[in-house]
């Protein structure tokens, strides 16, 4: 069930990561409204949430603090990067960008000094990534008193101790002119401290990214189509790396949403195909050890699929959350251990709600053969599932030669039916049972 985690009047948007998991306590971080500190809460079970802390030591950016920082865990260490003092575009000092280091115990987090790493006009979401030895972070600054003024940058530094930061990349390529862009960085597995990175421009019909194998940059490159003339900062495409790949999903467009599209890469992007046609808005990815994970928003409901990392193939969908006023920025945990946690925002007006629930990453199968009317196993027919509830489709299989079939389900107690037809086979026993389950 569904909690309010608090209230902010700050969270008209939240950034594409504010929840995390060290230890055995959840913590949601977000800006709070009588100070515009940045503040958090702990949760041992989701359920029941303690005092408010400050996370930030000074008040952060009036406004655009609330979506413009980030947060990130190596699972012992927790990293936090958010901007200090009022936006404006005209002032290449107006901002600082600033990162803090904090460990935690029982729930309440020591932090340590924070370090300045860049002076701008101001930025954009940061986003963060934990390899085997470094910490890394990418930002996407506005007038930093380079040359042109008003140009947006991409810029990535290390830390192998969060104690100070190195600039390793500073590139104007994957921006425009004016235009905000969104930046993701996520660890690529291929080398010990190697990075993917990757740039939605606003002008291009196409993502731009960069790999880093620890000591140099490929070129630039591109990846996945998007629309033209379009934002995509904000929750509009998500990033995550399990095993040896980096996994990446987006929508067409912040304003109007759109189908979810996935790709996945090794030495190479790879297009994985539409995982939901639908309007969808907020695809967040958690790399689980089970599953890949993609939560969604879609007409005011929230929806789960789950990903076999060894086939690329998708669950069908559940709402797992329903019945909540005016969702948005939905939100999960990047590389959960043991349950998910998810947040979002809740309210059409401020002050807004701050909403958190966990999922049990477990999934369920419902399995069969397609056969002949007479018995007999037959190979390679159409398999088409269906909620029985409401008779929805869900998902289409082709059984194999052995007439064998799978679907995975992400619960045990949604009843569900099968259809499977065979062209130029009319005696295909086509329907089942209409109460079979997950198992």
């Amino acid at each position: 069930m569904p909690v309010t985690v608090a209230q902010s009047s700050n969270t008209n948007r939240l950034p594409a990561r504010n929840v995390i998991r060290v230890g055995s306590y959840w913590f949601v971080f977000y800006q709070r409204t009588s100070d515009n500190y940045l503040v958090y809460k702990s949760s041992s079970d989701g359920v029941t949430w303690g005092s408010e802390y400050t996370a930030s030591h000074a008040a952060a950016s009036p406004t655009y603090a609330a979506y413009d920082f980030g947060v990130h865990t190596d699972g012992i260490n927790i990293l936090i990067c958010y901007p200090v003092g009022t936006y404006n575009y005209l002032s290449s000092t107006a901002i600082t960008g600033y990162t803090r280091k904090g460990t935690q115990s029982g729930g309440v987090i020591t932090w340590s000094t924070q370090v300045a790493v860049i002076q701008a006009g101001e930025w954009d979401p940061p986003s963060m990534a934990k390899t085997t030895n470094c910490w890394y972070l990418a930002v996407l600054p506005y007038n930093t008193g380079a040359s042109p003024w008003n140009q947006y940058q991409v810029i990535v530094w290390y830390s192998t101790d969060l104690t100070a930061w190195t600039q390793i990349l500073k590139v104007t390529d994957m921006t425009d002119l004016g235009m905000r862009a969104g930046v993701a960085v996520s660890k690529w597995p291929q080398y010990t401290d190697g990075i993917m990175l990757v740039a939605g421009k606003y002008t291009a019909s196409t993502y731009d990214y960069r790999t880093y194998n620890g000591s140099s940059w490929s070129a630039l490159s591109t990846f996945a189509t998007k629309p033209a003339n379009r934002y995509t900062y904000y929750n509009t495409f998500s990033l995550a790396t399990y095993g040896s790949e980096v996994h990446f999903v987006t929508i067409p467009t912040l304003e109007t949403g759109g189908a979810i599209s996935y790709y996945y890469f090794v030495n190479a992007w790879t297009s994985g195909g539409t995982v939901d046609s639908g309007t969808n808005y907020c695809p967040s990815l958690s790399a689980h050890a089970n599953f890949l994970d993609l939560s969604y928003i879609s007409g005011g409901v929230l929806y789960r699929r789950t990903m076999t990392y060894s086939t690329h193939s998708w669950s069908g969908a559940i709402q797992f959350i329903t019945g909540e006023t005016s969702p948005d920025n939905l939100v999960s945990e990047q590389y959960p251990e043991a349950k998910i946690g998810y947040v979002w925002r809740a309210g059409t007006s401020s002050p807004y709600n701050i909403r958190f629930e966990s999922v049990t990453p477990t999934t369920y199968v419902i399995s069969g053969v397609t056969r002949d009317a007479n018995g007999n196993a037959l190979g390679n027919c159409i398999v088409w599932l269906f909620k029985t509830a409401n008779k929805a489709y869900v998902e289409e299989k082709t059984s194999g030669a052995d007439g064998n079939y799978s679907f995975v389900v992400l619960d045990n107690s949604t009843q569900y039916f099968i259809r499977s037809y065979k062209d130029g086979t009319p005696n295909v026993f086509g329907t089942t049972d209409r109460n079979l389950v997950g198992s």
